[in-house]
């Protein structure tokens, strides 16, 4: 299987896997919620597995792999205003919570 799937390091959410070893190569990641205005970042995983919200993101183009961009921070704990793909989309902090991107740098 893993020849078939050409040794993939991450499954197709970005979940690390282990190589024959048992040892995974992590990227430093943090996340989405913890960006500022205008931080830039590439989507390594998303922490939840659960399928109406991969659907979800998968509609919006939010999958592991995407470029994404703070644009704005609500205040108070509101949403964040992200760009991906050419679109602007409002993420509440709890969906932006369990997306980890890979910080891009100035």
């Amino acid at each position: 299987m893993e020849k078939l799937l050409r040794n993939p390091s991450t499954c197709p959410h970005g979940h690390p896997i282990p190589d024959r070893l048992g040892r995974t190569a992590e990227e430093p990641v943090r996340r989405l919620s913890r960006l500022k205005r205008n931080q830039a970042g590439t989507i390594a995983k998303v922490a939840e597995e659960k399928r109406s919200l991969l659907e979800y993101l998968a509609t919006l183009g939010m999958m592991p792999g995407s470029d994404v961009r703070v644009e704005q921070v609500a205040p108070f704990d509101g949403p964040l205003l992200v760009r991906v793909k050419g679109a602007t989309y409002a993420l509440g902090r709890e969906i932006a919570d369990k997306i980890w991107v890979t910080e891009k740098q100035r």
